[in-house]
């Protein structure tokens, strides 16, 4: 079977359907010296969504802000049926140690900048993107959770922390009742290869 962008595919242990390689929007404007400007961005969400994908892959922090605005404004017509992803953790602000990191500040106000750049009422899904080594896992599961119940935010999971670190504060989880970290779903050897072949190099090296 063809692996196209409309096999869609259930999102951890969650219901959501979401395409099975997410459209990278980091290049999304060129406020980094390289990127797309604004109409060969939308002719890159163009092609991808009529090919039936509908999961994309942001930032608060890619391209200084523009990745989000112009997801946001390429969705405005069809908000319901996009799945953009957005993360937090990185720093927004030179000089600022709080506009970066895990805790319940960076973590709010990341997600408040990014309902603001997309112009939507929620976000998809949240990735806690690098961990900081320092705010407690309480804090940021119970944060994470605390976004979810404000309706701020329908999904959360973490993209970039080592699987022993996930399960060795498990026990800790348990004992506070905090909402339970999703494992990384698994490839399939064609799934491997697509993403290969859309980031040039063996799927061992890709982040």
């Amino acid at each position: 079977m063809a692996l196209t962008l409309d096999t869609y595919r259930l999102l951890g242990r969650s219901g959501l359907r979401v395409s099975p390689l997410a459209l990278g929007a980091a290049t999304l404007g060129t406020e980094w010296g390289w990127g797309a400007e604004r109409d060969e961005a939308r002719k890159l969400f163009d092609r991808y969504t009529e090919l039936g994908g509908n999961f994309f892959d942001t930032a608060s922090t890619y391209t200084n802000g523009s990745s989000e605005r112009l997801l946001g404004e390429f969705a405005r017509t069809n908000r319901d049926k996009m799945v953009p992803a957005t993360k937090n953790s990185t720093l927004r602000r030179l000089g600022d140690p709080n506009s970066g990191g895990t805790h319940r500040k960076s973590m709010l106000a990341s997600a408040e900048a990014s309902l603001r750049q997309v112009d939507t009422d929620y976000i998809d899904l949240l990735y806690v993107n690098v961990w900081d080594f320092r705010t407690p896992v309480e804090e940021i599961l119970r944060g994470l959770d605390d976004l979810v119940r404000q309706g701020k935010v329908l999904y959360v999971a973490i993209s970039s922390a080592l699987e022993g670190r996930r399960h060795h504060h498990l026990p800790r989880r348990r004992h506070h009742r905090l909402p339970r970290p999703h494992p990384p779903s698994r490839l399939t050897l064609e799934e491997r290869r697509v993403r290969e072949l859309s980031t040039g190099m063996p799927d061992s090296q890709a982040a």
